[in-house]
C-alpha cells in the first residue's frame, strides 16, 4: 500500500474560543474555524468536542454563537451574519460592493421584483483573494457554479450591461490574464484562448482534474471580443479598446487558426484531453448534440451558433479596427465576415424545417435535430431578414405559454378590479360594484356580475383563439380541414363518401398503420388523396355506380396505400 499524504489536525485557542482545523494534501490547505461568541459560559475543548458547562435557572435563558469560517489560501476570514440574525446584509469590513440601481415607481409589486432582481445579480459576485479591490466578476451560477466560467461570466456581462457595466469590466480584466499563452493537450489549451472554467478546489489544485483553469469550450473566445465591444458601446471609452486590443487580436488569431480545425471556414470543436468535454459548446453534456435517429454526433461539431458568434465577433472587431484608425484591417474583417455569412447561410439552411440545421459533424453530415441553438445566431445578425425563422420557431415557441399568463393575468385583473379600485378610489367598474353592493342594489350587482363574466369569458376565448393562430398543433388540423371541406360539400356524393371515410378512420384502418411516424404529415397526405378521390368520384356516385359500401371502403384503402404506402387491411 502507499503512504497516505493527506493528514488533519485540529488545534484548540482558549483565548480566542475557537477550534480550528486543518486538512493538509500535498500542496493543498484548507481550514476551517469553529468560533464561540458572545457565550454566557465558557467553551471547553476535549475529546473532539466543543463543551459548555452551563447553569440555566427555571424560566432562564442560555446563549451562544458559533461561527463556521471556512479558510483557503488566503486565510482571509469570510464575514457572517449577526449573531441571531437569519437574514440580511453582511457587516461592512471595509468590502467593495456593487452599486444599487434603483427604480422610483409607486406599484410595490414592480419595485419588490426590482429589489429582488438586484440580490439576484449581487449573489453573482464573486470574492476571490487573486482580484483587486473593486474589481466584481459575476459568477455562473448559484449553488454549483460559484466561480468564474469563460462563456456564462460573458454572457452575464452582456445581458446586464446596462445596469452593472463592472460585471463586464471584471470579467474581461480576469479572462485576460488567463487567456491562453501556450499549448496544453491535456487542459485543451491553445494560444489565445479564453478560458471555460476554473477551479479551487483539491482535484484541481492537484492537477488530478485540468481546472487550473480548463479550455474546453469553443464558444467564450468569440464572446470575449463580443463583450469588448459592448463595454465600450456602453462606457464610450476609447481606453477600453486600447487595453484589450492584444487580447482580442490574440482570441481573433486563435479562432482563425485553432478555431476552425479542418480550414474549412467553419468553426468546430473536439477535446485533445483525457479528461476534456466531448461538447465544447453551451450544450455540453456529453449527449447534447444527438443526429435525427438518436445517434450521437460525432466530433469534431461545427454548431451553427459557434458560426454566429464568430461572425459578430468579426464585425464587432472590424469596428474597433475603425475607430483605432485601422481601416485596412477593418476592411479584411469585413469581408471575411461577408464570406462567412453567405457560406454558413447556404451550408446550415434547413429548408424543410424552416430553420438551420444543428450543426455539421465530424463527416460534414448536417445534424438534422431541431434545437434552440439556431436562436443563438438571431442575436448575432447571421441570419437575413427574408428568412422566418424567428416567427416559424422562436416566437411561436414561446408565445403559448405567454398567452396563458396573458390570458390569467387579464382575468384576474378583470376580477380583482373591485378590491383595487375600491383600495385605491378609482371610479370604474369594480367601484360600481362595490358601491352596489354597500346599498343592496341587486339589479347592479347582477349586472356588474355579468358583465365581469362576460369579460372573463371574452378574454379566454380570445385566447382560445390567438392559441390556434400560434401554434398549430393546438389550432384546427390539416386532417379535420379536409375532412370539412368534403363533409360540407354541396354535392350530396360528397358528402356521403366524407362520412364514410370518418367512419373508416375511427375504427383505427388509418391510424392504425400511421402511427409510426408523424401523423400530421401522413394523414395529410391521405386526406389530400381522398378528398382528390371524392372529387374524381362524384360523377360515378350519382350515377350509382358506387353505392355499394364495401367497393367505396375498398377504394378508401387503396388511396391510403397508393398516398401513404399504409397496408391497410381490405374489408372482408
Amino acid at each position: 500500500m502507499g503512504s497516505v499524504t493527506s493528514e488533519i489536525n485540529a488545534r484548540w485557542f482558549r483565548s480566542n474560543r475557537e477550534l480550528r482545523t486543518t486538512y493538509v494534501h500535498r500542496e493543498f490547505v484548507r481550514e476551517l474555524v469553529i468560533q464561540a461568541d458572545r457565550s454566557d459560559s465558557k467553551p471547553q475543548f476535549a475529546n473532539g468536542r466543543f463543551v459548555f458547562i452551563a447553569e440555566v435557572a427555571p424560566k432562564g435563558v442560555w446563549h451562544t454563537c458559533l461561527r463556521w469560517l471556512p479558510l483557503t489560501s488566503s486565510k482571509r476570514r469570510p464575514s457572517t451574519l449577526a449573531c441571531n440574525a437569519v437574514a440580511g446584509p453582511l457587516p461592512d469590513e471595509g468590502q467593495t460592493h456593487l452599486r444599487r440601481v434603483r427604480i422610483e415607481t409607486p406599484n410595490h409589486t414592480v419595485r419588490r421584483a426590482w429589489d429582488q432582481a438586484q440580490l439576484d445579480m449581487a449573489s453573482l459576485q464573486l470574492e476571490d483573494p487573486t482580484f483587486a479591490k473593486g474589481v466584481f466578476i459575476p459568477a455562473a451560477g448559484v449553488p454549483w457554479f460559484v466561480t468564474l466560467f469563460g462563456r456564462d461570466s460573458l454572457v452575464v456581462s452582456m445581458q446586464g450591461i446596462s445596469g452593472y457595466p463592472e460585471f463586464a469590466a471584471g470579467a474581461l480584466r480576469r479572462l485576460s490574464e488567463l487567456q491562453a499563452t501556450a499549448d496544453d493537450p491535456e487542459r485543451d489549451m491553445e494560444p489565445g484562448k479564453i478560458p471555460h472554467e476554473i477551479r479551487h478546489g483539491e482535484l484541481a489544485q492537484l492537477r488530478i482534474l485540468p481546472f487550473q483553469p480548463y479550455y474546453g469550450t469553443h464558444d467564450a473566445t468569440s464572446l470575449f471580443v463580443i463583450v469588448i465591444s459592448y463595454l465600450y458601446q456602453w462606457l464610450g471609452d476609447v481606453a477600453v479598446l486600447e487595453r484589450y486590443l492584444p487580447n482580442a487580436e490574440a482570441a481573433m488569431r486563435w479562432i482563425d487558426q485553432s478555431g476552425d480545425r479542418d480550414r474549412d471556414g467553419f468553426q468546430e470543436y473536439k477535446t485533445r484531453s483525457t479528461h476534456g468535454y466531448y461538447n465544447q459548446g453551451w450544450k455540453d453534456a456529453g449527449d447534447a448534440i444527438p443526429h435525427a435517429d438518436g445517434s450521437l454526433a460525432p466530433l469534431p461539431l461545427a454548431l451553427c451558433e459557434l458560426q454566429g458568434y464568430v461572425y459578430d465577433a468579426k464585425q464587432r472587431m472590424a469596428d474597433i479596427y475603425e475607430i483605432l484608425g485601422r481601416g485596412r484591417k477593418s476592411a479584411r474583417l469585413r469581408a471575411e465576415a461577408r464570406e462567412l455569412y453567405d457560406r454558413f447561410n447556404d451550408a446550415f439552411w434547413w429548408e424543410a424545417e424552416g430553420t438551420y440545421y444543428l450543426g455539421l459533424d465530424g463527416d460534414k453530415r448536417p445534424i438534422e435535430s431541431v434545437a434552440s441553438n439556431a436562436g443563438h445566431c438571431l442575436a448575432s445578425g447571421i441570419v437575413p431578414p427574408e428568412r422566418a425563422v424567428i416567427w416559424r420557431h422562436a416566437l411561436r415557441n414561446a408565445l403559448s405559454p405567454q398567452l396563458t399568463s396573458f390570458g390569467l393575468t387579464l382575468a384576474f385583473a378583470i376580477t380583482g378590479s373591485v378590491v383595487i379600485e375600491t383600495v385605491f378610489a378609482w371610479p370604474g367598474l369594480g367601484q360600481l360594484a362595490y358601491q352596489a353592493m354597500l346599498s343592496r342594489d341587486y339589479p347592479l350587482i347582477q349586472g356588474t356580475v355579468l358583465l365581469v363574466a362576460v369579460f372573463v369569458l371574452s378574454a379566454n376565448l380570445m385566447v382560445d383563439v390567438l392559441y390556434a393562430y400560434v401554434d398549430e398543433l393546438l389550432g384546427p388540423s390539416p386532417n379535420y380541414i379536409l375532412y370539412a371541406r368534403a363533409s360540407h360539400s354541396s354535392d350530396p356524393a360528397v358528402r356521403e363518401a366524407a362520412m364514410a371515410f370518418r367512419e373508416h378512420l375511427i375504427r383505427g384502418m388509418a391510424f392504425n398503420h400511421l402511427g409510426t411516424e408523424r401523423p400530421s404529415k401522413r394523414l395529410r397526405a391521405a386526406l389530400a388523396g381522398y378528398v382528390a378521390f371524392v372529387e374524381a368520384t362524384a360523377d360515378q356516385w350519382r350515377e350509382q355506380k358506387l353505392r355499394d359500401r364495401g367497393a367505396l371502403e375498398q377504394l378508401l384503402a387503396d388511396v391510403l396505400v397508393a398516398t401513404v404506402g399504409a397496408t391497410a387491411p381490405r374489408k372482408s
